[in-house]
């Protein structure tokens, strides 16, 4: 289990937790000159100031996200820490994928606090990075990959790569492991990454979801089904349509275990109060259900309580209208969390409208 602090605050929009927060946080002073300097007195604050650009330096640089066939495991996020949007987030490991070839395929399942991400088959504010990979086009020149281990990468247009047409662009990764091909014909989008080491390494995109995908020559291909249209997604063997290693398992629409491989964890699925993310109305009004249990194979229980909390005063950006901006006073969501040892902690977030291109709410 992640090491929790009890009563542990966040709220999203202000970037900072009520405790201390694990980020980088130096400050540079001006110091008081004298009226009179000497070289001699200049020397050591070249060295001190040398010293300080170095330190922050250090606190800038992005640390290396290469999605490398090798490097699967996620970034670190228990309750706390933020995720590259800003967002707190909690993270339960749920096991490992073995491929045919000895990789391992840590798969997790994440709780993040942005109010905008759409319910998916767990209820709001959860879901499976793995799942909710996705390949975005967010300007001309340059693309982003939600990798399927919960990490991000940027895409460079490569504009010396000869294209089929004009409705075709191709994407390469900063560090030259990935190739995209990101195509439109018509209304629909599709994109393929396929690694440049090993072209056995696909994963394919439709309108924005993660369609099929294969890990190596010795992996089969699989395909994602999203039931109905929905976000609940399963994944089967296109060969002869029988489930994959990683399956979420139904009865109707309402999900009851997770088995990966053959390891089992049970869901009890109930209700919680939580304000959706147009601000106005609860998500009780679009007629989801909430993770309320999570059953470990070994028979830990962990149970999850949702509710509003007190109004918070905040300036929120206006659904559909980029750059619009109103002030409202919205409840703080509320998640307690308790584990089977007793020790619990809580998280919070401010609910209210928010605007990310390309993703639209679903109730």
């Amino acid at each position: 289990m992640t090491d929790r602090k009890s009563a542990e605050t966040w709220v999203a929009g202000t970037n900072r937790l009520d405790e201390d927060f694990p980020l980088c946080a130096l400050r540079l002073m001006p110091a008081r000159r004298s009226a009179r300097r000497t070289k001699a007195d200049e020397r050591p604050q070249r060295w001190i100031g040398l010293l300080l650009s170095l330190v922050l330096l250090q606190c800038l640089l992005i640390p290396n996200v290469s999605a490398s066939i090798t490097n699967w495991d996620p970034l670190p996020t228990p309750v706390g820490n933020a995720n590259f949007r800003g967002y707190a987030q909690i993270e339960r490991h749920l096991g490992s994928w073995s491929l045919p070839n000895g990789t391992e395929i840590p798969l997790h399942l994440v709780l993040q606090s942005d109010p905008t991400f759409e319910p998916g088959p767990l209820g709001p504010g959860w879901h499976f990075p793995f799942f909710r990979s996705d390949f975005v086009r967010v300007k001309d020149y340059e693309a982003v990959w939600e990798v399927p281990n919960g990490r991000r990468m940027f895409f460079p247009r490569d504009r010396q790569e000869e294209e089929s047409d004009e409705d075709e662009q191709i994407f390469r990764s900063r560090d030259g492991e990935w190739t995209a091909v990101w195509e439109k014909d018509r209304d629909e989008i599709e994109a393929t990454v396929t690694s440049t080491e090993d072209p056995a390494w696909w994963f394919h995109y439709e309108e924005g979801r993660l369609h099929s995908f294969q890990m190596g020559e010795e992996s089969p291909e699989y395909q994602v089904d999203w039931l109905g249209g929905s976000n609940y997604p399963r994944m089967i063997r296109p060969s002869n349509r029988r489930e994959g290693p990683v399956e979420i398992v139904y009865a109707g629409r309402t999900p009851e275990a997770i088995r990966i491989e053959d390891r089992v964890w049970h869901i009890e699925m109930g209700k919680g109060d939580w304000t959706a993310p147009d601000g106005r109305s609860d998500y009780s009004d679009y007629r989801v259900n909430f993770l309320t249990e999570l059953v470990n194979p070994d028979g830990d229980i962990e149970a999850f309580v949702y509710e509003k909390g007190e109004l918070n005063e905040r300036t929120v950006g206006v659904l559909d209208q980029p750059g619009i901006t109103k002030v409202v006073r919205l409840p703080v969501n509320r998640l307690s969390l308790r584990d089977a040892g007793g020790s619990g902690s809580r998280l919070s977030r401010v609910g209210g409208p928010q605007r990310i291109p390309g993703r639209r709410f679903r109730g």
